[in-house]
């Protein structure tokens, strides 16, 4: 990892109900990001119980992902071409 030959996935920091345990994973994962800095990092949260200005200030960046419609969907699964694409069509 000190390569930076990963990528680490944080999901779900939403779903910690506990403050403080919610506190602790934050700084877990900014501690992590300056142990291991070539490490491509994606943490994902919906916004409620996520404080932006946390990793932002620990020089994350941000981004709001929103909501495909159908035809969306399809256009981006199509244009990528992957093998189970007709899995999710509708």
């Amino acid at each position: 990892m000190k390569k930076g030959q990963a990528i680490a996935l944080f999901d779900g920091l939403d779903e910690v109900f506990d403050p403080k345990l919610r506190e602790k994973i934050v700084t877990d994962i900014k501690r992590f990001s300056i142990d291991y800095p070539e490490v491509k990092m994606i943490l994902s949260s919906r916004w409620l119980g996520y404080k932006a200005e946390e990793f932002i200030n620990a020089d994350f960046e941000h981004f709001m992902l929103q909501d495909l419609d159908q035809d969306q969907i399809n256009d981006f699964i199509q244009r990528r071409n992957w093998p189970f694409s007709e899995t999710f069509r509708r």
